[in-house]
């Protein structure tokens, strides 16, 4: 469980090359025994209409989509082949995306109770045969390419794209919106709906973020460094008392009563009590993509008692500390008023 609490707590516009160990290239995704549970949700979404598995812009060329999620794939493999591994068709990196390619994803995973065998091939275009991959087969070619790739690892996706492509128009509307969300499959949202998101710009997306103007100033900067450079990491934190790994947005408080607690978990009276309490990471990690000018942003999501995370002097004295150095603006953004006193009120 990552830990990328600093003190003073800051909104930075800076990306963190992703290192390897010397031995290795770099974890692009993190695979760890938990997956067959990220897994059946994001296989629960397969029918669900309201929240499906994937979004695709309309209008985006499906090619392109279809051709730089390949070209991942083949990014990952290199990086982690007990994972997925890159098909034979388009799915080298740099590999042309023309009419006649077609895309190959292999799985490699023994998925519990996801009816998926040790290896499972995935073809953008063909046919599929496969119980699992049947249901894959009903989805257009970019949402099958997109869902394979998506069961394979615990990561959310997101795929952002210069607004003008193919390569030769260059990064004309950077200025702008900057990169754009092509084509997206999150389920494990932090309190954002990913539907509001297709089709929007990189400025837009940060717009809401409280002390985000950095970012939102370094919006050319982060869009050409994503799609040229890395791969990068980041980290992002808060609190809560959900411990599900999707949050999706609820109404207002204002609106609506609270959420009522199951009788076998009574809300803590004792202001020290910080038994009902969650810290929720998410790791970024953005990969470059310029042959499509794009780049893929993986979006690994951590929940864990804040108990468990935070059982040594130093790294609740780290936390109360970036607490208090928040703005108000960032507190009422992470909804932690009510969450920040009781921390403090218990550790500080």
């Amino acid at each position: 469980m990552p830990f990328p609490v600093n003190a003073p707590f800051r909104v930075r516009a800076d990306l963190a090359r992703l290192a390897g160990d010397g031995m290795a290239p770099p974890s692009l995704v993190q695979s760890d025994a938990a997956y067959p549970a990220y897994a059946r949700i994001k296989r629960a979404h397969l029918g669900d209409a309201a929240r499906p598995l994937t979004r695709v812009l309309a209008g985006a060329d499906p090619e392109r989509v279809i051709g730089a999620l390949a070209a991942a794939l083949s990014a990952v493999a290199r990086s982690q082949p007990d994972v997925v591994a890159a098909g034979a068709g388009g799915g080298q990196a740099g590999a042309g995306i023309g009419p006649t390619s077609d895309a190959e994803f292999v799985l490699r995973r023994a998925a519990l109770g996801l009816a998926m065998g040790p290896e499972v091939r995935v073809r953008a275009l063909a046919a599929c045969a496969e119980p699992l991959v049947e249901r894959l087969a009903a989805l257009p070619p970019a949402d099958r390419a997109l869902a394979a790739f998506s069961l394979a690892v615990q990561e959310d996706l997101v795929l952002m794209g210069w607004p003008q492509w193919p390569a030769g128009s260059g990064d004309a509307g950077v200025s702008g919106p900057g990169l754009v969300a092509l084509a997206l499959s999150v389920v494990f949202p932090s309190g954002w709906d990913p539907a509001d998101k297709l089709g929007r710009g990189l400025w837009e997306i940060h717009a809401p973020v409280a002390d985000g103007a950095p970012l939102r100033q370094a919006t050319a900067a982060l869009s050409r460094a994503m799609v040229d450079k890395g791969p990068f990491e980041r980290f992002v934190w808060t609190l809560g008392t959900d411990p599900g790994l999707a949050r999706w947005p609820q109404p207002s408080p204002s609106l609506s009563p609270p959420i009522a607690r199951p009788a076998s978990q009574p809300a803590p009276t004792d202001a020290a009590d910080l038994s009902d309490l969650v810290f929720r990471c998410e790791r970024q990690v953005t990969l470059g993509l310029p042959a499509f000018g794009a780049s893929l942003f993986l979006i690994r999501v951590h929940v864990a008692p804040l108990l468990e995370v935070c059982t040594d002097p130093q790294r609740r004295a780290r936390l109360v500390a970036s607490l208090r150095s928040m703005s108000d603006d960032v507190v009422a953004y992470k909804n932690l008023q009510r969450l920040r006193e009781r921390v403090l009120a218990a550790w500080d």
